[in-house]
């Protein structure tokens, strides 16, 4: 009887439980993603807005033993997108789309940094570094993220100025692939700086 009971529980805990995913590079957000209770589409609306819902993460659980002789940090440096916190706020479908074009920029601009991170780390990182090596090459890099993130807003208008959008997009595609070695689930073993 208590196995069943805890069965219970656990099959509604799972399926309360958020899914988030994390980037991948064929992975292209549309508008059904944006599931936050704040998603509106109205033409009642003079306004717009975007939350993207998209998380650069640390996240490493490791001994200082084994954080000492560990070069490969890329595992430990994720973005993640939570449908359930992102939502599209726009007085119609064309806003709403150039808003979530936008948030594609988005998740591409934090896997970048992401990449960037995981380089930091892989080439700053010595057999004595201390565990606040990594966490400083995070924060830094992150604020890097954040005001870069700021400035493409800013600039782009959010996604409406759209042929912009997309030129930057392609911009930080081709970064992107320029950090190959550092992605999720590469090996940089063979990187040389």
């Amino acid at each position: 009887m208590k196995i069943l009971v805890l069965f219970f529980v656990f099959a509604a805990f799972v399926a309360n439980a958020q899914v988030t995913e994390d980037w991948k590079e064929d992975r292209v957000l549309n508008l059904e993603d944006f599931k936050g209770s704040s998603t509106e589409i109205n033409p009642e609306l003079d306004k717009y807005s975007i939350s993207s819902g998209i998380t650069l993460a640390l996240g490493y659980s490791m001994t200082g033993m084994e954080l000492a002789f560990t070069k490969n940090m890329n595992k430990a440096v994720n973005v993640i997108f939570d449908p359930e916190s992102a939502y599209v706020v726009a007085p119609s479908d064309s806003i709403a789309q150039h808003l979530v074009d936008f948030a594609n920029l988005q998740f591409d601009l934090a896997e970048l940094y992401a990449r960037k991170i995981r380089q930091d780390i892989y080439e700053n990182k010595t057999l004595f570094s201390r565990n606040n090596v990594v966490h400083q090459i995070f924060d830094d890099r992150s604020r890097e993220y954040q005001a870069e993130n700021a400035r493409l807003s800013k600039i782009l208008d959010l996604g409406l100025k759209a042929d912009k959008t997309a030129v930057e997009h392609q911009h930080i595609q081709k970064e992107l692939e320029s950090l190959d070695a550092f992605c999720f689930q590469c090996n940089p073993k063979d990187y040389n700086n």
